[in-house]
């Protein structure tokens, strides 16, 4: 049960930060409402209610769920980052088969400022950069490791998002605000693709993210493309 209480905490968290960012601001762009949207009422609940029934033994299907993780810590074990107990947990996860999609962090934009568990050469994880509005993205590479990070980019300054005081709303920058882009988009991806397995999602990823032209280790694969990975014509 205790793995139920966190499952369901996690997805709980995720909803709510998914939630305010997205419909924070009625003129959002279309696209990343439909994808919010359809996040949260189609693949979130479903897979949930999956999830459970897959742990109480009712159910024997493989269910697929997205981890979103809009925060960081500093590097511990610099020489060996692959050893942080947050960096194994995010991969336990991953090989588990869930997709595991993490901020890179606001330190940058100098190298090796990806914060853990963002490190992980396994999981997802989400930068800014210029194109998409923002220069303070944790930088690659991984200390102690070379490992290329961020593997991805997406809008993350200015995103009108709920205050934490009062009823108001409120800009908010950050990775933690490009994160659940790349996390709605994705699931949008699964739930018309859903026999894609988590290694699947980062390739359509790789092969669809838009170059800016900016180094490796500053923009990853490059600027998150929703329309490409999702084929909209």
């Amino acid at each position: 049960m205790s793995e139920l209480c966190t499952m369901m905490l996690a997805v709980s968290l995720t909803y709510r930060h998914i939630m305010r960012i997205s419909f924070a601001k009625k003129e959002s762009n279309v696209l990343y409402l439909t994808v919010i949207f359809l996040f949260s009422l189609r693949y979130l609940i479903t897979e949930t209610i999956v999830r459970f029934l897959l742990l109480m033994g009712m159910l024997r299907l493989p269910a697929e769920l997205i981890v979103n993780i809009s925060v960081g810590m500093p590097v511990k074990n610099i020489e060996n980052p692959d050893e942080d107990i947050l960096v194994k947990k995010v991969e336990e996860l991953w090989n588990a088969g869930l997709v595991v999609v993490v901020a890179a962090g606001n330190d940058g934009p100098a190298p090796h400022t990806i914060t853990s568990p963002g490190t992980s050469r396994k999981v997802i994880t989400v930068g800014t950069g210029t194109e998409a509005g923002g220069e303070y993205s944790g930088q690659g590479p991984v200390l102690g490791s070379c490992v290329c990070k961020p593997d991805i980019i997406a809008p993350a300054t200015n995103i009108l998002s709920c205050d934490n005081h009062g009823k108001s709303y409120k800009k908010r920058s950050g990775t933690s605000m490009a994160t659940p882009i790349v996390s709605g988009t994705i699931a949008l991806l699964l739930s018309n693709e859903p026999w894609l397995s988590n290694r699947d999602v980062k390739i359509r990823l790789m092969q669809n993210a838009v170059d800016c032209g900016m180094a490796k280790s500053r923009q990853g694969w490059g600027l998150l493309n929703p329309e490409g990975m999702l084929r909209i014509k």
